[in-house]
C-alpha cells in the first residue's frame, strides 16, 4: 500500500511534519573526522519512493533534490509497502588520510538490498545482498549487511541504497570505523548469547518438567518458548548465518516460528487458565483464533510472503491480547494462579504492541522498538515460570483441600459404615442371642424330654421292680405271721398236754425250741421290714404321679434318695443328712429332683471312692458325704441343700465347664458328661440355682438352692390330711 494512502502512514507523516516544524529534523551530509565513530545515519537520509520498481541508479541521480524527502527518525520505518525504497546520504570527509570505516544495515530481515559507492573515477559501484541471496554474497559474513567505505580526505561522496521486500522495510544505517565495528559486533554477540543461553536452560528446565510430571502444560510452554526462540533466531539474522546460509527459501520460515509459537501460547493460555471450565466464553474464542492460525501456517507453502507478514503481526497482537484479557479477568474473579501470568502477558503485549505499532510505522522505530518483543518475551517466559510454580502450588494447595476434605468426607462414611455395622451387628446379635435362646430352650426341651423319658422308663422300671419285690415280700410276710401263730397254738397245745408228771427236761427242751422257732421268725420279720422300707423307697424316688409341679417336701425325697445310694455305698462311706426343717415344703417337680439329689450324691461318692483309690485306701470308711439342708431364717423363702465330700476336688478350669454338656472327667465308658447338666436345667426350671465350691485335695460342696413361695405352703396347711411320705422307722438326722 503506498505510504500516503494508508491511515496510519498518514498519521506518521503528520507525526514528521510535526517533528519538522519542531527542528527535529537535521538532514545534511554527515561530517566525518579523525577518530572511532559510530554515527547513527537515520537523521541524515533522504527518500525517494519509486512505486513501479523499474527506476534505475542513473533515473536516480538525474531527479532534482526536491524529489527527495528528508528523515526525521534514527531508524524510519516505512512500514509494509510494494515500493522500492531509495535512500541517498552524503558523506563529508575530513579524516586527514584515506581511512576505512563501515556502514552497516543493522536490520536483517531486509529482503532486497542494494549498496551503490563512488569509486575513485566517480562511477559508481553496485553490492547487492539481503537474505533473498546465499549468504556468501555479503562482504562480510555476519548476521547484519555490512559495507567497507574508503574515506575521501576534503571531498563530499554521495551514497545511495535501494530496498524493498514482502516485509517491513526497517533502516538501522550506521557509519562505524573498523574498530568500533569489531566492539558493537561482540556487544551484540554477547548479548544475544545470554539470551538465547538463558532461554535454552529454561525451556530444558521446563521440558524435563514435561517428561516427569507428564502434564501438557509444560509441552505447550516448552514449545511455545522453541517458536519464539527460533522466530528471534531468524529476526536477529543468525539462523540465515549459522542454520542454513545457502537455502534461502528456509528464511521464510520465520512466519512458521511465528505461527507455532502464537499456537503454542494459545494452547498455553487455555490448558494454564483452565478456560474450558473457568471461561467457557473465551476459551471458544481462543479455538476460533487457533484455527485461523492453523491454516495461516499452512498458508505460509502457498500464498506470497507480502500478504503474510501484515496478518502474522495482526494475529499475534491478536492472541497476546486476549491471553492478557483472559488473565486480567480471571485474576478479578479470584483464579490465584492468573496473578503471574497476567503480569507476564502483560510485558509481552507491551513488547508486542510497541513492535507491531513500529511496524506499521505507528511508533518511531528504535533500538528499544526493535527488541522490545524479545525484551517482553523474556519477562514473559521467565514470569511464566513462576506462574507455573505458582499454579504448582495452588495446586497442592487445592490438593491438600481436596485430600481434607476427602478424608472428612471419608471420616464420615466411616462414621456411618461404622454406625450402620454396628447397628447391623447388634441386630445380629440379637438374632443370634434368640436362635441362641430357641437352641437353648429347644437343647433344654429336649434334655427334658429325654430326661422325663428317661425318669418314666426308670420310674416304670422301678415301680415294676418294688412290685415284684413287694408280692413275695407280703407273701413272706403273711406266711412267717401264719408260721408264728401255728408255732404258738402247737406251743400252747404242748403245754395243755403237760401235768406234774410231764418230763421237765422235755419241756424246757421243747422251749428252747420254740424259741429258736421265735427267733427265726424274728430275722423273717426283720428282713420283710426291710423289704418293705426298700420298696417304699423305690416308689418315693420314682414318684410317677409327681411328673407336674405341686406341692412337696423336698426333704423326703432327698431321705429317699439317700436311702438308695447307701444301699451301694453305705459300707464304705459314711452318708449323714442334717435337715433342719425336714417339714418345709412348696410348688416344685418331685422326681426331677429326685434325680438332682442322685446325680449329686452318686458323683460324690464316686469322687470320693477315686480319692481313696488314688491314695491306695481300702478300709472303710473312705470318706464322708455330709448333706445339709436348711431354710430362709427370716422369710423362710428359699430351701438349700448342701452337698459336703471329701474327694479329690476339682480345679477352676474344670469349675467352669463342669454344668457344660458331654464334658466329663470320669474314664471312657464311666461317664456320660450329662449328669450335671441335666441338674443344672432342673435347677434352673425351679428358678433357682446350683452353685460348687472345690479345693483340689481337700473335697467340693455343692449347693442348690429353690426358691420356695409362701402361698404354696398356705395351700399345704389348708390341704385335707397329706399323705404320709416318711417311712416306718424313719428318723431325721444321721441316715
Amino acid at each position: 500500500m503506498p505510504l500516503h494512502r494508508s491511515p496510519i502512514n498518514l498519521l506518521l507523516s503528520l507525526w514528521l511534519l510535526a517533528m519538522f516544524v519542531t527542528g527535529a529534523a537535521n538532514a545534511g551530509s554527515v561530517r566525518v573526522e579523525q577518530g572511532e565513530i559510530r554515527q547513527n545515519l537515520g537523521r541524515h537520509l533522504e527518500y525517494y519512493f519509486d512505486r513501479s520498481g523499474t527506476m534505475t541508479l542513473a533515473d536516480i541521480r538525474q531527479l532534482p533534490d526536491s524529489a527527495f524527502q528528508p528523515s526525521h527518525y534514527d531508524i524510519p520505518n516505512f512500514s509494509f509497502t510494494s515500493a522500492h525504497v531509495w535512500l541517498r546520504l552524503k558523506v563529508n570527509w575530513q579524516a586527514p588520510d584515506r581511512s576505512s570505516y563501515m556502514i552497516w544495515q543493522q536490520y536483517p530481515l531486509t529482503d532486497h538490498f542494494t549498496f551503490y559507492r563512488p569509486d575513485d573515477r566517480g562511477a559508481y559501484e553496485a553490492s547487492l545482498t539481503g537474505d533473498q541471496y546465499p549468504f556468501r554474497q555479503r562482504e562480510f559474513p555476519v548476521r547484519a549487511f555490512g559495507f567497507e567505505l574508503q574515506a575521501h580526505p576534503g571531498q563530499t561522496d554521495t551514497y545511495y541504497f535501494e530496498l524493498h521486500g514482502a516485509g517491513t522495510i526497517n533502516v538501522d544505517l550506521q557509519l562505524t570505523s573498523i574498530n568500533q565495528a569489531l566492539a558493537d559486533t561482540e556487544t551484540r554477540h554477547l548479548l544475544l548469547g545470554l539470551y538465547y543461553g538463558g532461554l535454552v536452560a529454561l525451556l530444558l528446565f521446563n521440558l524435563v518438567l514435561f517428561f516427569t510430571l507428564r502434564e501438557s502444560i509444560y509441552f505447550y510452554y516448552t514449545l511455545y518458548g522453541v517458536g519464539l526462540g527460533l522466530a528471534f533466531f531468524d529476526v536477529n539474522g543468525l539462523a540465515f548465518r549459522y542454520l542454513w546460509p545457502d537455502t534461502i527459501w528456509m528464511n521464510t520460515s520465520f512466519l512458521v516460528f511465528v505461527f507455532l509459537s502464537m499456537y503454542a501460547q494459545a494452547q498455553f493460555t487455555r490448558k494454564f487458565l483452565n478456560l474450558r471450565h473457568e471461561w467457557r466464553k473465551l476459551d471458544w474464542l481462543f479455538l476460533f483464533f487457533m484455527a485461523c492460525n492453523l491454516l495461516a501456517l499452512l498458508a505460509v507453502f502457498f500464498i506470497p510472503d507480502h500478504f503474510l507478514y501484515p496478518a502474522s503481526q495482526r494475529l499475534a497482537a491478536v492472541i497476546a491480547i486476549l491471553s492478557l484479557l483472559a488473565g486480567t479477568g480471571l485474576w478479578i474473579r479470584g483464579y490465584k494462579p492468573a496473578r503471574y501470568f497476567t503480569l507476564a502477558s502483560g510485558f509481552y503485549v507491551v513488547g508486542m504492541l510497541v513492535y507491531v505499532m513500529q511496524n506499521f510505522g505507528v511508533l518511531p522505530t528504535s533500538v528499544l522498538s526493535n527488541y522490545s518483543v524479545q525484551i517482553g518475551s523474556s519477562f514473559e517466559l521467565i514470569l511464566f515460570s513462576f506462574a507455573l510454580a505458582d499454579r504448582i502450588n495452588h495446586m497442592k494447595d487445592e490438593k491438600s483441600a481436596l485430600e481434607a476434605a476427602a478424608r472428612r468426607q471419608l471420616q464420615e462414611h466411616n462414621q456411618t459404615l461404622e454406625s450402620k455395622v454396628h447397628e447391623r451387628t447388634q441386630d445380629l446379635l440379637k438374632s443370634l442371642r434368640a436362635v441362641n435362646e430357641k437352641h437353648e430352650a429347644l437343647m433344654a426341651a429336649q434334655q427334658q424330654l429325654v430326661q422325663s423319658e428317661k425318669m418314666s422308663s426308670l420310674g416304670g422300671l422301678v415301680a415294676g421292680v418294688a412290685h415284684e419285690i413287694n408280692n413275695p415280700a407280703n407273701f413272706t410276710r403273711l406266711a412267717a405271721e401264719n408260721l408264728e401263730r401255728d408255732i404258738l397254738r402247737l406251743q400252747d397245745f404242748l403245754h395243755s398236754l403237760t401235768d406234774e408228771n410231764s418230763d421237765p427236761e422235755l419241756i424246757k427242751d421243747l422251749d428252747k425250741r420254740f424259741g429258736r422257732l421265735e427267733q427265726q421268725l424274728s430275722l423273717i420279720h426283720d428282713g420283710t421290714r426291710r423289704l418293705s422300707l426298700i420298696v417304699s423307697d423305690l416308689r418315693s424316688f420314682s414318684r410317677l404321679d409327681e411328673s407336674e409341679a405341686q406341692i412337696a417336701r423336698p426333704d423326703d425325697g432327698l431321705a429317699a434318695t439317700l436311702n438308695l445310694v447307701r444301699a451301694q455305698y453305705g459300707d464304705s462311706i459314711n452318708i449323714s443328712l442334717q435337715q433342719d426343717d425336714a417339714q418345709t415344703a412348696g410348688f416344685c417337680y418331685p422326681a426331677a429332683l429326685n434325680q438332682v439329689f442322685m446325680n449329686l450324691a452318686v458323683n460324690a461318692c464316686q469322687a470320693i471312692t477315686e480319692r481313696a483309690r488314688q491314695e491306695g485306701r481300702q478300709i472303710p470308711p473312705l470318706g464322708t458325704l455330709r448333706v445339709h439342708t436348711r431354710c430362709g431364717e427370716a422369710t423362710q423363702d428359699f430351701w438349700q441343700a448342701e452337698f459336703h465330700d471329701d474327694g479329690h476336688g476339682m480345679d477352676d478350669k474344670t469349675q467352669q465347664r463342669i454344668f457344660e454338656p458331654f464334658f466329663t472327667t470320669k474314664d471312657v465308658g464311666s461317664g456320660t458328661g450329662l449328669g450335671l447338666s441335666v441338674s443344672y436345667g432342673i435347677v434352673r426350671k425351679h428358678g433357682g440355682e446350683i452353685l460348687v465350691e472345690s479345693v483340689p485335695g481337700q473335697g467340693s460342696c455343692f449347693s442348690v438352692r429353690l426358691p420356695l413361695k409362701q402361698q404354696a405352703i398356705a395351700s399345704l396347711d389348708m390341704a385335707a390330711e397329706p399323705k404320709d411320705i416318711t417311712h416306718p422307722g424313719e428318723k431325721h438326722g444321721t441316715v
